[in-house]
């Protein structure tokens, strides 16, 4: 690479790497909300809740990082052609290609990228999820020990706990077993821990005292330091997940079990799935190129550069739809399967050949004039009312 192009494809990646990690917060930030139950109904720690959202970020980063790279080639492109730097490379006799080379070359390494994370990475992260999901959902014990209640979390076992504290220890533990009815176990502890040890879930109580009473006669009271209570036939380990086409491996899918129940069930899911992976890696390639036929002539004034941009966002974005929409119809039927790669191929082929026909593309005259008069009256009816309302205000 020569100096300048090394110069863009640095600024690319720190407009990259700003971007992407603003917009897979918002969307993580989404998702997780979607699985505060966790916390708030299920009884799992923060950090729990922490560790099972995250590994959701490769998933995330397959769908954000293409828009990232366009909106980091935009950000670069339009302050490059505020500070003149376009006009001056094109000045300096250096063709189109050099101004592209850079953006094309990191869209490559991330599309390389994003096939690793949408063939095996992100399944696994999905995968993983799946089991920590399944694993809540099945824990009797997570699900019912509620603040506050009193439980029957079994036949003749009633729990209750004063509060949870958020890394999963509980406060305030009155446990009573009289599944004999001959005997009748009653455990008071200040706090106590749910604990996986050797196989087993055992509940850990401390600082607290076991009242007996057989039948309706004598009672005794035992103080202790430490006590376990083995909980494990109430956890439900034994449950298997199914595991749905996001969450399995691209050999999986490709290779299927014919007895799967899942699969016999939602067959056409297999071979959308695995297209849709896939095809991941172009989008990246194809939004550097669309981005660059609109942005990318150098020009003496920055008449018309908000429309081009967003001209490069709609035309991105329906590349996108067009293939994702391909996508879900092919659940149904396979010869919608050419059609998912149709929409990126196509745009990656008409923007090479105006980049290499040096054909300029940009918003028409009469509607930029048109957009541009319209924005011009919204911004001066704006400035008077404002203006107006002020100085009402002021009199």
């Amino acid at each position: 690479m020569r100096l300048i192009e090394r110069y863009m494809f640095w600024r690319m990646t720190w407009a990259f790497a700003l971007t992407i990690g603003v917009l897979i917060a918002v969307v993580w930030s989404t998702q997780a909300l979607r699985r505060m139950d966790l916390v708030t109904a299920h009884g799992q720690t923060i950090w729990f809740f922490l560790e099972m959202t995250l590994l959701a970020l490769p998933s995330l980063a397959i769908v954000v990082a293409p828009f990232a790279i366009l909106i980091g080639m935009i950000t670069v492109l339009s302050t490059m052609l505020a500070d003149s730097e376009l006009v001056v490379i094109s000045a300096a006799g250096g063709p189109r290609w050099v101004i592209l080379r850079p953006f094309l070359v990191f869209a490559v390494i991330i599309a390389i990228a994003m096939g690793v994370l949408s063939t095996e990475v992100g399944p696994i992260g999905r995968k993983w999820m799946r089991e920590m999901l399944t694993q809540v959902r099945a824990d009797v014990i997570a699900n019912v020990l509620q603040p506050g209640r009193f439980t029957e979390i079994d036949d003749g076992l009633t729990f209750h706990v004063s509060a949870r504290n958020a890394d999963g220890s509980l406060v305030g533990i009155m446990l009573t077993d009289d599944r004999d009815p001959k005997i009748t176990f009653t455990y008071l502890a200040r706090q106590g821990q749910l604990t996986e040890m050797f196989d087993r879930t055992l509940l850990v109580m401390r600082e607290g005292t076991i009242q007996r009473r057989i039948g309706g006669g004598s009672l005794s009271i035992v103080a202790f330091e430490s006590y376990a209570f083995d909980l494990t036939h109430l956890t439900g380990n034994d449950t298997q997940p199914t595991f749905k086409t996001t969450e399995r491996g691209i050999l999986d899918l490709i290779n299927p079990d014919p007895a799967d129940p899942y699969y016999q069930k939602v067959p056409g899911r297999f071979r959308a799935e695995i297209h849709d992976r896939l095809v991941q890696p172009l989008f990246p390639i194809a939004f550097v190129l669309i981005a660059f036929v609109f942005l990318g002539d150098p020009k003496t004034i920055r008449q018309g550069q908000g429309l081009s941009a967003l001209s490069a966002i709609i035309g991105c974005m329906a590349v996108r739809a067009g293939s994702f929409s391909a996508v879900n119809l092919s659940a149904k039927s396979a010869t919608m399967v050419p059609v998912i790669y149709l929409f990126p191929v196509a745009a990656i082929v008409v923007a090479l050949v105006l980049i290499r026909s040096d054909r300029r593309v940009g918003v028409p005259d009469k509607i930029s004039r048109y957009l541009e008069r319209t924005l011009e009256n919204w911004r001066a009816r704006f400035e008077k009312s404002r203006f107006g309302s002020d100085s009402a205000g002021s009199a």
